[in-house]
C-alpha cells in the first residue's frame, strides 16, 4: 500500500496552490512584505499573492489566514492562534473549535494539513475527520484526504469513496469479483458487459463474434457509420461502396434471421479475412500526435507543389531546377520532420528504397553536401517518396476509428495469429478505452460540436451507470464499487503543470498472464499537444514476479535514446537478462529509438516505492519496448 500512497503524494505535489481561492478558505501563509494599510504579500505553497489583511501582521511571520472576500481584492483575516509552529495544546484548541476529538492521531493529522500550505474550508476539515473516524483503514484515509486537500478536490463522499476504493483494492481483484457475478447472468446487456470485463482481464470474450455482429446490426439499424468507415479503411469493403449499398447487403445477408447467417453470410468477406485485414491495419498505425500529422500534411502539400511545378515546366532533373524559395521551403519542412523524429516514427512502415532515400537526404541536411544531396532528388524520386508517405498517412485511423478497431480486433483475435508485441499493445489500448476514462471529455466535445448524443456503447462506465438506474441482475453495490474504482483512476492517475506531466497507471495483470496488477509511473515534459513527450520521459515499472520476485524496471528516454536499469536481488541477474539485450535493441530500433545501455543492480540500491505483480519473467523483459 505504501507505493500507492507515495504515488498520491507525488501527484499532489505537482499542483498549483495559489489559484482559485474562495471565500471561507483557510490556509497557513508566510508574510513576505507589508505595505501601508495592511497590504501584504503572502506566500503559501510555491506561490505568492497580494492581499489585504484585517489586522497588522509582521514581516517574516506565519499565520493561519481565512479568506473574507475575493473581489475586488483578496481580503484575509487572521485566525487567532499562537505563532507557528503550533504546539500540542494549540492543535487541541483548534480541534475543539471544530468540534473534533483532540486525540494524538487527530492532532498529528491536523498538523499535516496545516503544513500543506493549501487553502481549505472549515466544513471540509470537519468532513475529513468524519471520513477518518468511519474508516476501516485510517492510515490510508489520512493519506487520501491529504491528497484531496493538496489537489483542491472537494471533500465529498463521492470523491473520497472513489479514491479509497482505488487505493484499498487492486484492479484485477475488483474485475474478478465482478466477472464471477456476471458469469451467471442471462441478461443481454449484462452479457455484453461480461464480454468487456473479459477483455480487460486479457481473456477471449465469450461468443465474441456474435456480440460484435449484433453491435454492427444495431449500428446499421440506427444509421451509424462507425464500422462502415473502419471496414473501408481496412479494405474489407471497396472504398467506392456507398453506405446504402452496405446496409442493403447486410440486410440481405441477415434475412434468415439466425446466428449462422449473422456470423457468416452478413460479412462482405470471410470472418478470417476480416480479422487478418484488421490486424494489418492495426500494425500500420504510427504513434503520431496531432501536431506531427499536421507537419506531415504540410510537407505532403509542399511536395505536391514541387512536383506540379516540375511537371508544368517539363523539368525532369528535379530539385536542382527549383527556385531557391521553393527548395528552401521543402528543405525546411523536411528538416522539421527529421529534427522532431517524425521521420523515425514512420520508418517501420516504409519500404527499403524509401528508407534509403530519406536516410541519404536527412543525413546530409546539416552538412556542406546538403544542397547537392537535395538537388540530386529527381522528379521520380519525389513522386515515389510522396506516394509512399501519403499512402501510409491514409492508412492512419482517427481516434473514433481506433476505438472501433480495438473492439473489432478484440472480438476477432481468435481467428488470426497476432504477435505478442501487437497483442499486448492492443490490450493496452483496450484497457485505456473500455473503462470509459474519456467519456466526459468526448461528451463535452460532442456538445461543442452541436451533437446531442454520443456513441458510448464501448464504455464499461456507461453500462455501470445504466445498471444503477435500471433494474438489472447485477447487484447495485457491486456495480457501484467498480464504478468508484474507475472514477478513482481518473481522479488520481494524472497531474500536470505548465511544463511537465505525470501519470500513475495500474493495469490488470491478466493482459500478460500476471496474478495481480502491473503498475507504471511515467513522467516527462509536456508536448505541444499536451501529452507526455515520448522523446523525453522517465518510465518506471513495478513488478512482483513469480520467479524473480520484487523487480523494478527504470527506463530513461532522452532524445529517443533509451537507457534501462533493472533492479532485482537475483544473484545471476546480469546473465538472465543478457540474452534479451539484442532483441530489445532491435525492437527499439524498429520504432525509432536507440538503446544506449542496459544495467542491473540489486534492489537495495533502489528506493523502492511500489510493488504490483506479474507472472512471467519473459513478459517483463519483452514488455519494455511494447510499452514505449
Amino acid at each position: 500500500m505504501d507505493h500507492l500512497i507515495n504515488g498520491l503524494a507525488r501527484l499532489a505535489g505537482m499542483n498549483s496552490t495559489a489559484n482559485n481561492l474562495k471565500k471561507g478558505h483557510m490556509f497557513r501563509g508566510k508574510v513576505i512584505s507589508v505595505d501601508k494599510g495592511n497590504e501584504a504579500l503572502i506566500k503559501f505553497g510555491q506561490e505568492q499573492v497580494k492581499v489585504h489583511v484585517n489586522q497588522s501582521v509582521a514581516k517574516g511571520a506565519s499565520y493561519l489566514f481565512q479568506v473574507e472576500n475575493i473581489k475586488p481584492a483578496i481580503e484575509l483575516k487572521v485566525v487567532p492562534l499562537p505563532a507557528f509552529p503550533l504546539q500540542g495544546k494549540d492543535l487541541s484548541a483548534m480541534l475543539q473549535k471544530l468540534g473534533i476529538d483532540s486525540s494524538r492521531e487527530n492532532k498529528a493529522f491536523l498538523k499535516q494539513i496545516l503544513a500543506l500550505d493549501t487553502p481549505f474550508q472549515k466544513k471540509e476539515m470537519v468532513q475529513a475527520f468524519r471520513f477518518i473516524e468511519s474508516s476501516e483503514n485510517k492510515s490510508v484515509s489520512r493519506e487520501i484526504l491529504l491528497f484531496m486537500l493538496k489537489r483542491r478536490m472537494p471533500v465529498k463522499p463521492s470523491i473520497y469513496q472513489a479514491l479509497y476504493t482505488k487505493h484499498s483494492t487492486s484492479f484485477s481483484q475488483i474485475l474478478s469479483e465482478f466477472q464471477r457475478q456476471l458469469n451467471h447472468t442471462s441478461d443481454p446487456a449484462s452479457y455484453r458487459l461480461l464480454s468487456k470485463i473479459q477483455q480487460m482481464q486479457g481473456e477471449s470474450p465469450s461468443s465474441s463474434v456474435q456480440q460484435t455482429t449484433l453491435r454492427l446490426d444495431h449500428e446499421i439499424t440506427t444509421g451509424n457509420k462507425r464500422t462502415f468507415d473502419l471496414f473501408k479503411q481496412a479494405n474489407i469493403i471497396d472504398v467506392k461502396e456507398t453506405y446504402a449499398t452496405f446496409q442493403k447487403n447486410w440486410s440481405t445477408g441477415n434475412k434468415e434471421g439466425n446466428q449462422t447467417a449473422m456470423n457468416k453470410a452478413s460479412f462482405p468477406v470471410p470472418l478470417e479475412k476480416v480479422a487478418a485485414l484488421l490486424k494489418d491495419l492495426f500494425q500500420k498505425q504510427i504513434p503520431l500526435t496531432a501536431t506531427d500529422r499536421q507537419s506531415v500534411q504540410q510537407w505532403i502539400y509542399t511536395t505536391e507543389k514541387v512536383i506540379n511545378h516540375l511537371k508544368s515546366n517539363n523539368m525532369e532533373a528535379g530539385m536542382s531546377t527549383l527556385s531557391d524559395r521553393l527548395r528552401s521551403q521543402w528543405m525546411g519542412q523536411f528538416d522539421h520532420l527529421v529534427s522532431r523524429k517524425i521521420i523515425d516514427k514512420t520508418f517501420p512502415q516504409l519500404d527499403a528504397d524509401t528508407k534509403r532515400m530519406i536516410r541519404n537526404a536527412s543525413e546530409n541536411l546539416h552538412t556542406p553536401m546538403k544542397n547537392d544531396t537535395i538537388a540530386n532528388l529527381s522528379k521520380g524520386d519525389l513522386q515515389s517518396l510522396l506516394h509512399n508517405v501519403r499512402a501510409l498517412m491514409q492508412q492512419q485511423v482517427s481516434s473514433d476509428q481506433m476505438r472501433a478497431l480495438v473492439e473489432w480486433l478484440g472480438h476477432t483475435s481468435d481467428l488470426v495469429s497476432i504477435p505478442d508485441k501487437d497483442r499486448i499493445l492492443h490490450q493496452l489500448k483496450a484497457l485505456m478505452d473500455l473503462p470509459g476514462y474519456s467519456d466526459e471529455k468526448r461528451y463535452l466535445s460532442a456538445i461543442k460540436e452541436g451533437k446531442h448524443t454520443i456513441d458510448q456503447e464501448n464504455s464499461i462506465k456507461t453500462f455501470l451507470l445504466q445498471t444503477l438506474s435500471d433494474s438489472s441482475e447485477i447487484r447495485p453495490e457491486t456495480a457501484k464499487r467498480l464504478l468508484q474504482y474507475i472514477n478513482g483512476i481518473q481522479l488520481a492517475s494524472h497531474s500536470e503543470d505548465a511544463q511537465s506531466l505525470q501519470l500513475s497507471i495500474q493495469l490488470p495483470g491478466g493482459i500478460i498472464g500476471a496474478l495481480s496488477d502491473v503498475e507504471m509511473n511515467m513522467e516527462g515534459r509536456k508536448s505541444k499537444d499536451g501529452d507526455i513527450d515520448p522523446d523525453f520521459c522517465h518510465i518506471l515499472f513495478y513488478l512482483e514476479l513469480s520467479h524473480l520476485k520484487e523487480t523494478v524496471i527504470d527506463m530513461n528516454i532522452i532524445d529517443r535514446r533509451v537507457s534501462v536499469h533493472i533492479f532485482n536481488d537475483h544473484t545471476h541477474l546480469e546473465k538472465l537478462f543478457e540474452p534479451y539485450k539484442s532483441s530489445l535493441d532491435e525492437g527499439l530500433d524498429k520504432i525509432g529509438y536507440e538503446l544506449t545501455s542496459v544495467r542491473t543492480s540489486p534492489m537495495k540500491k533502489k528506493n523502492q516505492e511500489h510493488s504490483p505483480a506479474v507472472n512471467e519473467r519473459e513478459a517483463t523483459i519483452n514488455g519494455v519496448d511494447i510499452r514505449i
